[in-house]
């Protein structure tokens, strides 16, 4: 069984979060890592805004 190192470990992590995103505009994905250890993954999305929260002007 091959091994990847740690860093194309990183990189798969955030590659799959790019894969979530739904924006048009930008597309990132993210793996934040501290200490060997992955403490946050994110991706870009559209924002929903619902009615419900949307501010009164």
């Amino acid at each position: 069984m091959d091994y990847i190192d740690k860093i194309d470990y990183y990189l798969d992590i955030a590659e799959t979060a790019l894969n979530n995103g739904n924006c048009p505009h930008i597309n990132f994905g993210v793996a934040i890592v501290l200490d060997g250890v992955v403490i946050y993954t994110g991706y870009s999305h559209i924002a929903q805004i619902n009615k419900a929260s949307k501010i009164q002007e």
